[in-house]
């Protein structure tokens, strides 16, 4: 694998994390955020002029009615594949974490997109990059696009709207390398 390769791994893993971070819950603290992340994450510039001109709760509301159950653009794999929370989408992504090493933040479901979004990038970061893609085959193929096209046809805010395209656009172009390691380093 070449350098740029490497670095370019490197780079998503990065935005996976920030990908994750942007479904949690909003803050003022997560608006300073944004807008220091907007000279490397472009896609933030329109979106950040609408977050700037509303009330913190008026986000925070969209927010609610997204992804908080019953939530009209679930954040989680049991919603998508198996129509419920908690189902055995959940389970399989936590017997996934506990045979790779991966920990879960506690209190989270193992089938949350930025749970699953963390992994990824765990598995980049310890250049485990043909597990990453096994990983997103298995766990995310499925129904990342499902949860993008939610999140076009329900939110109300460009925020969520252009954070559903870039998690599609990445994964798209996340394609494993040839020649990839396929993960003996551990983290």
């Amino acid at each position: 694998m070449s350098c740029t390769e490497e670095m370019e791994f490197q780079t998503a893993a990065v935005e996976l994390r920030f990908c994750a971070a942007c479904l949690a819950e909003p803050s003022a603290e997560a608006l300073e955020g944004l807008a220091e992340a907007e000279a490397w994450q472009h896609w933030l510039v329109e979106p950040l002029v609408e977050l700037k001109a509303m009330d913190l709760e008026v986000w925070q509301g969209e927010h609610a009615r997204l992804f908080v159950a019953p939530g009209l653009a679930p954040p989680f794999a049991s919603a998508h594949r198996e129509g419920m929370l908690n189902g055995a989408a959940a389970s399989a992504a936590e017997a996934y974490y506990v045979q790779q090493g991966f920990v879960l933040s506690p209190g989270l479901p193992g089938d949350y997109l930025g749970s699953l979004l963390e992994c990824e990038a765990w598995l980049l970061e310890g250049g485990r990059y043909q597990d990453a893609a096994a990983f997103r085959q298995t766990l995310l193929a499925d129904w990342l696009p499902r949860f993008n096209e939610q999140l076009q046809k329900q939110a109300r805010l460009q925020f969520y709207r252009k954070l559903g395209e870039r998690l599609v656009n990445l994964h798209g172009a996340l394609a494993p390398p040839e020649t990839g390691r396929t993960g003996a380093a551990a983290h």
